[in-house]
């Protein structure tokens, strides 16, 4: 126990790796060094240490570990060399992440093949030291998990030691050294273009250039329209949106895309107290009331209205003949319309849910009984049409194919998650974008690529508010929220699934 003794008068530390407790440890066996006292300016500080005696273990490593607490450890900050070293004075200069007037403590460090060595502890007050710099990075855009490779000079050594920002988004640091930053993006809620920031020590430095961050729920200019919207109809014609109607209202607008507005267009020629459904074919909309009420105040309401967008003029067409009802769906396929499902009461009070589906032809002006509906019954679910087919689902979690060429439907998948009733939809480039609800409870969004029936989770709309209208012109989504049925301020976004 002499030798320990001798060691500790010296103020050097072992810790012993891959050794006996009881061996006979010799000074000479182990590395010696000396920690010098720092020299210290305003642009940070030079470390120095005397490694007076190599020992006979195999150095792997030596340098410096540094830290705000005494007796700094190899956890903390430290600077290692791996080149094989000689006894004699050596030195590294620290120009980051040293905050003036703060005290720190650093201390000699070597590790060898069997043990850790740590020098003599010594005491210095900052005065400071430079700023970060960012000279590049890679790539300049991305979504959500991308990794960005920043390299620039006099970074702080540990990840904590640096604050890294995209404009006001904090960004997760995976490594770091003095020249190199590695981040990820985390969650957010929003897109920003701005530049990237770096904070060490409280000095704050920004790149020149900006980074895009994607992300595919963008908001767009509030629209403001004094009229109230109970289930409004919504879709899409020669690369413009429109919406409106609805119970007891007859506006009805358009949405210009490049300008970011809504376009007042012709009103509705009469006032009808009953929920809409719409579809659209060859080029034009059609809206079908349907009241589904068989009570005194019922109207008995069959019509089907044509929207034309190019002469902004509504003519009402063939009545429709099937089983009226709320909530049902309507969609377009191969330029004609179908609708199907729903639910209406009798004049007793029960609750019906109809299965029979119909198909209009706008050339002929007529409507034609098509073959039942055979999954369960769902109202208030949603429909959509790719490639030629149309498809009915997610007031339950069945999905099921609808094919007019053969009259035939079937089963084909399960909505990932529980039905949700007034979902919305678009189609982008052949894919459908199904989720959110109308009722707010639900804003999860996915995407259904119907080749090989798969489900993908979108990120979630970042307000969780009434859906009350979708359309998707060109490679992009919108829809129109509000917080409450007499909020007169709609909130609309745009969705980009490139950016999810």
């Amino acid at each position: 126990m002499r030798y320990i003794k001798f060691l500790i008068l010296f103020n050097v530390v072992f810790s012993f790796s891959g050794c006996e407790k009881d061996v006979d440890v010799k000074p000479k066996d182990y590395p010696y060094v000396i920690t010098i006292s720092p020299k210290v300016n305003e642009e940070g500080a030079e470390f120095l240490a005397d490694l007076t005696n190599l020992g006979k273990q195999e150095i792997l490593k030596y340098g410096f570990v540094w830290s705000k607490e005494p007796n700094p450890k190899i956890q903390e900050y430290y600077k290692l060399y791996e080149d094989k070293p000689e006894t004699g004075i050596y030195k590294w200069t620290l120009n980051s992440g040293l905050s003036k007037g703060q005290t720190y403590y650093v201390r000699a460090y070597i590790l060898t093949n069997q043990c850790e060595v740590y020098g003599n502890v010594k005491s210095f007050k900052s005065l400071g030291s430079l700023p970060p710099v960012i000279y590049n990075f890679t790539p300049t855009y991305g979504p959500i998990g991308t990794q960005i490779i920043i390299e620039g000079a006099n970074f702080d050594l540990s990840k904590t030691g640096n604050i890294v920002k995209i404009g006001t988004v904090k960004v997760n640091i995976e490594s770091v050294s003095e020249t190199l930053i590695i981040v990820t993006i985390p969650e957010t809620t929003k897109p920003e273009r701005a530049p990237i920031s770096i904070e060490t020590a409280g000095m704050i430095s920004a790149s020149k250039d900006t980074f895009d961050l994607w992300f595919p729920w963008k908001r767009l200019k509030d629209f403001y329209d004094e009229n109230y919207y109970s289930d409004p109809v919504s879709f899409t014609l020669n690369n413009k949106g429109y919406f409106g109607l609805g119970v007891n209202n007859t506006t009805f607008w358009e949405y210009a895309p490049a300008v970011d507005t809504f376009i007042r267009k012709n009103d509705f020629p009469k006032l009808i107290d009953e929920f809409p459904m719409s579809f659209t074919a060859n080029s034009r909309g059609y809206v079908l009331f349907l009241d589904s009420h068989y009570a005194w105040w019922a109207s008995n309401i069959n019509e089907l209205w044509e929207y034309d967008p190019i002469n902004d003029s509504w003519l009402r067409k063939a009545d429709f003949p099937g089983l009226k009802r709320l909530h049902g769906v309507a969609l377009g396929i191969n330029e004609k319309g179908y609708v199907v499902t729903g639910e209406y009461w009798d004049e007793y009070g029960n609750i019906h849910y109809p299965k029979d589906c119909w198909e209009y032809d706008p050339y002929d002006n007529k409507w034609i009984r098509k073959a039942d509906f055979p999954g369960y019954d769902r109202p208030a679910t949603s429909g959509f049409s790719i490639n030629g087919v149309g498809y009915i689902g997610n007031g339950a979690t069945a999905i099921y194919k609808y094919d007019p060429e053969s009259d035939i439907w079937t089963y084909e998948t399960e909505y990932p998650v529980n039905g949700n009733n007034f979902s919305k939809s678009f189609i982008i480039n052949k894919k459908c974008y199904l989720g959110l609800s109308g009722n707010h409870s639900n804003s999860d969004f996915w995407e259904f690529i119907v080749e090989d029936k798969t489900w993908k989770k979108m990120h979630s709309c970042p307000t969780n508010l009434e859906v009350i209208f979708s359309f998707s012109i060109g490679s992009k989504g919108y829809i129109g929220l509000r917080s409450d049925f007499y909020d007169y301020n709609k909130i609309i976004y745009e969705f980009d699934p490139s950016k999810n």
